[in-house]
């Protein structure tokens, strides 16, 4: 593993554990979760619309199912943040 993709897992873990203990902190997890989606769309948006891909046009049906499953994921955790009984 070279010191690039290792620094990359680590941004990445950092990243998303990062993610989740703000979303255990927040009042409203539901809302926190939309808005953090939004702020994603917001910051990638410029790159996929800006890029030049050479994908066929079934690839923009993969990447929507992937965009509602990660739509779902994001719903589940924040439902299950709020639900849980640990504090």
């Amino acid at each position: 593993m070279t010191l690039t993709t290792l620094a990359l897992l680590v941004c990445a873990a950092v990243l998303h554990s990062g993610a989740h203990v703000a979303l255990k902190g927040a009042t409203n997890k539901l809302a926190f979760t939309w808005w953090q989606m939004l702020a994603i769309i917001v910051f990638y948006s410029p790159v996929l619309l800006t890029a030049r891909w050479n994908w066929p046009p079934w690839m923009w049906l993969v990447i929507l199912a992937s965009a509602l499953a990660e739509a779902a994921y994001f719903y589940t955790t924040s439902r299950a943040y709020t639900l849980a009984t640990f504090r």
